[in-house]
């Protein structure tokens, strides 16, 4: 839906202001991606079957195009982000209510004496799958906060505060990759924008060196213990796959490993978009634990087994590309709009 009213939009715009799209120096990295994927498609065994996910990328082309329209206008830009907070809030209103009543059936199934479910309920919501769901709102929760901090009107805070608490209760109960270390990103890279806004950086290595003496010890024991914190929790998380049942010998690894070798199968053009999930199936035998994975669990592998080189390399130039666009017009940006900026940045990394 938001990709057809962008290209009504985008028609709309040409026809009366006789203006193409929004200049924004990804248009031949968008193009050559599409085309990429396009042939990968039109030379799969299957043509058909990636027809669907085909057109979900030019879907998110089209809506990319309409969202820096829309922010980029003074007209715009105040009532998007309110829309995009009321909009994401049902969502995360549903994901909550979801997961309350899964909850609480567990409770009324076990008896009251039991603590929580053998494994982590995470929700489906309206998204379909926590994965996608913690995506979506990784990408709105670091403009939520500047809201927060920047509203004016206090409707703006009340609905940007009670949205940061919804999205706070929903993480647990997301995903390992989409929603932890998507929180972790986002909120990492405002960190770092804080200090690199007005050399900040410099008065916080003045203060290390002052207190040299406490903060390397300090440092030094965070490092051993956070190593250890992290090797436990790669292997509790990442060398099993608790939430899909079974999961005896079965490891992100072993499901990147098929992946790579559905790919390897047809490396330039890879199984086809929408496609690699049957060559996973194919190789199922592989999968110790009975349970087979329809997608790679990475999203550059998953574009490189289902496009090949042809979709992968101009996808890789498309990231980087928007990143170096991203650090390069940050300075040009003015100093009234640049937590905005930073808070797009955040949510692109998150």
């Amino acid at each position: 839906i938001g990709a057809f009213s962008g290209l009504v939009w985008l028609v709309k715009r040409a026809a009366s202001k006789n203006a193409g799209l929004p200049k924004t120096g990804l248009e031949r990295p968008i193009l050559v991606f599409l085309i990429g994927a396009a042939v990968s498609v039109a030379f799969s065994p299957l043509p058909r079957l990636g027809l669907e996910k085909l057109a979900w990328f030019g879907f998110a082309a089209i809506l990319l195009y309409l969202l820096i329209d829309l922010f980029t206008s003074p007209d715009y830009r105040d009532g998007l982000r309110t829309a995009l907070l009321l909009a994401t809030a049902t969502t995360l209103f549903a994901a909550l209510l979801e997961t309350y009543i899964i909850y609480l059936s567990w409770w009324e199934r076990a008896g009251s004496q039991s603590l929580m479910p053998p494994f982590q309920v995470r929700f489906i919501s309206l998204l379909w799958h926590s994965n996608i769901f913690a995506a979506a709102m990784n990408l709105v929760a670091p403009l939520a906060l500047v809201m927060f901090l920047r509203a004016s009107r206090r409707a703006m805070r009340v609905l940007s505060a009670t949205w940061l608490v919804m999205y706070a209760f929903a993480l647990p109960f997301s995903s390992s990759r989409g929603g932890w270390l998507g929180a972790a990103g986002w909120v990492g890279a405002l960190i770092l924008f804080w200090l690199v806004e007005g050399g900040r950086w410099k008065s916080c290595l003045v203060f290390l060196k002052q207190r040299w003496t406490v903060f390397v010890p300090a440092g030094l024991a965070f490092v051993v213990v956070g190593g250890w914190a992290a090797a436990r929790f790669y292997q509790v998380f990442a060398g099993s796959h608790p939430s899909h049942g079974s999961a005896v010998n079965l490891n992100r690894e072993s499901i990147w490993g098929v992946a790579l070798e559905v790919w390897k199968s047809s490396p330039w053009l890879g199984s086809g978009a929408g496609q690699l999930g049957f060559g996973l199936m194919q190789t199922g035998q592989r999968f110790p634990s009975g349970w087979t994975p329809f997608y790679a669990h990475s999203t550059p592998l998953q574009i490189l087994g289902e496009t090949g080189l042809a979709g992968f390399l101009p996808f890789l130039v498309l990231s980087i590309t928007a990143l170096w666009l991203f650090v390069r017009r940050y300075p040009r940006t003015q100093p009234a709009d640049r937590l905005w900026f930073a808070a797009s940045l955040a949510a692109l990394v998150g």
